[in-house]
C-alpha cells in the first residue's frame, strides 16, 4: 500500500516534493511537512505495527536519510489527510528534528527506496532534491567506525537537569517561558508560583514535575521552604531562576543557601537597588546621571540645588517606570512632598534629568564575558509617554547593530556588567545618548526585557530568543544569531478615560504596509487600560531596511486611534 496526500503512490521508498518528505514502508507511511528546516507531523492510531515502525525508524531510516537529530516522537491526529485513515489504516509517524541535512540526490548512487531500506533494488524514479537541501555531507554507511561526537550528539547524553522556574502569575508570558524551558532535552522542570496549577494551561501543566504555591513569591523564607519541598520530592534542584524583576533578590539568597549555581546575592542587589548601583558604576568611572538616595523633604531640595531643574524620582528598586516622577520646579516638588514624603523605610532616588535619546541594550554573558547584544531605541522616551497619554510609544531595533556608531554604548554597558558581577544570562541595560554625544547608563536589570522586547529580538534574528534564554540558563550554551532585519513596535495606547470603544486607522495600517506585520494583538472592546506607555496593544513590524520600519511605526502611530469611553 501507499499513501496520496499529494497525488504520488509508492508501494515503498522516498520522495521529495517541494518540501515535503513521504517516506514509506511496505505496510506503513510517515509524512513529514517541512518549514524553517524544522520538520514535524504526527502519529494516529491505527495499526498494531506503530510501535515496530517507530523503533525501526528511529534506529535505521532518520540515520539513512541524513537526519542529524531525533529529539521525539508523539502521538496526535494526522495533520495532513484524515479522511485516508479508513481507506488505507496507515500509521503516521511524526518526529521533530533538530537538524535536516541531505547529500545530493544523483540517479546513479540515490535511489530513495535504497536511501529507506537499503535492499539494493534496481534505481529507478530517483527525483533530484531542491537545490536548498544539496549539501554535501558523507552517505551513511552501516559499516562500524569510530565517529567523533558531534556537539548535537553530546547533548543527547547529557543527563537530566532539575530546574525550578518561579513566576508570580501564569501570565502569556510567564506560559512562554515555562513551555520553552519544558521544550529543552534532559530538562525535568518544577514550577513556583503564587497561582494554583489549574491556572496553567492543561498541555504545559501535563508536562511539569512538580508544582507548588505560596502566597508572596518574593518572600524569601516561603520560597526556600518550597524550593526544598520540591528538592525533597524530585532530588537535588540543579537550576533555580525566573524572570521578574522583584524576585532577583529573594532568588539569589535561596539558591546561596541551597548551594545552587546562579547569580550571586551580591550581584543581584548591585542590579536591583538601583542606587546601590550607581554607587557601583561611578566608582568605577562608568558615566551615570547624578543622583542621591533622599530621606528627608530637606535632602531633596538639597539635591536640587546641586543639579537644578528638572529632576528624576523613582523608587530605588523600581522597574518598567512605576512610580517615576519628573519635577520641573519647586511647586511640582512640594507637591510629590505632600504626596508621597521621602522617609528612611520609603527613600526616593532622586537623579538628574538626562537630555538626549533613549535606548536599550540586551546583552547575553556566559561566565561573566559578554558575548552578543542586541539594540534597541526608545521613540520617545516612557518618562514622557507616561506625561502625555496622547504618546503612543515605538521602539525601533535597527538591523545594524555592529556599527560603528555604538562602540562606546557597547564598551561602556560590557565594563558596566563586570562591575555589577554579572555571570551567565541576559540582562537589560537603558541607556542615553547625550546631546554632546556622550553615553551615560540609566539602569541595568539581570533579567530578559519587557514590553515585547524578546519578541522582537526573535524577528530580528529569526530565532525563538525565549528558548534560546532558557537554554542559556540551564545550559550556559549560546549560539550567536544573525541580524537578518530591523524590527519595531507601536503601541497602540487609549485616548479618553474610560474602557476601549474602538480602534480606528487599522484598514490605512493593512493596505499601505499590512505585508510588514509580523505580529499584532489589538485592544478589544470594554477591555481596561492599563496605564502604563506599553498601552492595550502592540503592533511589530519587520523589514530589511531600517529606515523602512522607521517610516512605516511613525506613519502607524499617526493614523491609529484606540477610543476610550
Amino acid at each position: 500500500m501507499g499513501v496520496e496526500p499529494f497525488g504520488f503512490r509508492f508501494e515503498c521508498g522516498v520522495v521529495i516534493v517541494g518540501e515535503r518528505l513521504t517516506l514509506g514502508t511496505a505496510s506503513t507511511s510517515c509524512v513529514l511537512g517541512s518549514r524553517y528546516r524544522r520538520i514535524s507531523g504526527s502519529w494516529t492510531r491505527c495499526t498494531p505495527v506503530i510501535g515496530w515502525v517507530a523503533e525501526w525508524f528511529k534506529a535505521h531510516a532518520w540515520k539513512a536519510c541524513g537526519v542529524a537529530r531525533l529529539s521525539r516522537v508523539r502521538i496526535s491526529p494526522h495533520p495532513l489527510n484524515p479522511n485516508d485513515l479508513p481507506r488505507w489504516g496507515f500509521a503516521f509517524l511524526v518526529a521533530e528534528f533538530r537538524e535536516l541535512r541531505w547529500a545530493k540526490w544523483r540517479r546513479e548512487n540515490c535511489h530513495p527506496m535504497s536511501c529507506a531500506v537499503y535492499d539494493g533494488r534496481p534505481q529507478q524514479n530517483t527525483i533530484e532534491l531542491p537545490p536548498q537541501y544539496c549539501e554535501p555531507v558523507r552517505r551513511p554507511t552501516l559499516s562500524k567506525k569510530k565517529v567523533t561526537q558531534s556537539p548535537a550528539s553530546l547533548e543527547r547524553t547529557r543527563p537530566l537537569t532539575t530546574v525550578v522556574f518561579v513566576a508570580p502569575q501564569f501570565s502569556p508570558a510567564a506560559t512562554q517561558m515555562i513551555e520553552a524551558i519544558v521544550s529543552l532535552p534532559h530538562v525535568r522542570l518544577a514550577v513556583i508560583a503564587q497561582q494554583p496549577l489549574e491556572s496553567l494551561a492543561h498541555h504545559v501543566a501535563s508536562r511539569l514535575a512538580g508544582h507548588w504555591r505560596i502566597d508572596d513569591i518574593t518572600n524569601t523564607a516561603d520560597l526556600e521552604t518550597a524550593v526544598r519541598a520540591l528538592s525533597a520530592k524530585l532530588g537535588p534542584i540543579d537550576r533555580c531562576f525566573g524572570a521578574y524583576e522583584q524576585l532577583q533578590e529573594p532568588l539569589a539568597h535561596v539558591r546561596e543557601t541551597l548551594g545552587i549555581e546562579g547569580l550571586s546575592s551580591k550581584a543581584a542587589a548591585n542590579f536591583r537597588d538601583k542606587g546601590r548601583m550607581k554607587d557601583a558604576l561611578r566608582a568605577a568611572g562608568i558615566p551615570v546621571a547624578r543622583h542621591s538616595v533622599v530621606t528627608t523633604p530637606e535632602s531633596a531640595r538639597a539635591f536640587i540645588v546641586e543639579v537644578g531643574f528638572p529632576i528624576v524620582v523613582k523608587p530605588p528598586a523600581g522597574a518598567g517606570a512605576i512610580a517615576t516622577n519628573r519635577i520641573t520646579d519647586h511647586a511640582s516638588l512640594d507637591a510629590l512632598l505632600a504626596s508621597n514624603p521621602p522617609s528612611t523605610n520609603s527613600p526616593w532616588l532622586a537623579e538628574e534629568f538626562l537630555h538626549g535619546t533613549e535606548h536599550s541594550m540586551e546583552t547575553v554573558s556566559i561566565n561573566g564575558e559578554s558575548v552578543w547584544h542586541s539594540l534597541t531605541r526608545y521613540e520617545p522616551t516612557p518618562l514622557e509617554v507616561l506625561e502625555h497619554p496622547w504618546i503612543q510609544w515605538c521602539v525601533v531595533l535597527p538591523r545594524e547593530i555592529d556599527d560603528p556608531s555604538f562602540d562606546d554604548a557597547r564598551r561602556t554597558v560590557a565594563k558596566a556588567l563586570k562591575v555589577l558581577g554579572m555571570t551567565t544570562g541576559v540582562s537589560h541595560c537603558e541607556w542615553f545618548r547625550r546631546e554632546d554625544g556622550t553615553v551615560a547608563i540609566s539602569e541595568i536589570a539581570a533579567r530578559p526585557p519587557g514590553a515585547q522586547i524578546t519578541t522582537l529580538v526573535s524577528r530580528a534574528h529569526d530565532i525563538d530568543f525565549v528558548k534560546a534564554w532558557a537554554r542559556l540558563m540551564i545550559f550556559g550554551a549560546f549560539e550567536v544569531p544573525a541580524r537578518k532585519f530591523a524590527v519595531g513596535a507601536a503601541y497602540l495606547r487609549g485616548q479618553g478615560t474610560g474602557r476601549v470603544r474602538g480602534i480606528h486607522g487599522l484598514d490605512i495600517v493593512e493596505r499601505e504596509f499590512g505585508a510588514l506585520i509580523c505580529d499584532f494583538r489589538l485592544p478589544y472592546h470594554g477591555q481596561v487600560p492599563t496605564g502604563s506607555y506599553e498601552g492595550e496593544g502592540y503592533i511589530l513590524l519587520r523589514h530589511r531596511e531600517t529606515a523602512m520600519v522607521v517610516n512605516a511605526l511613525r506613519r502607524l502611530i499617526s493614523v491609529v486611534r484606540v477610543t476610550l469611553a
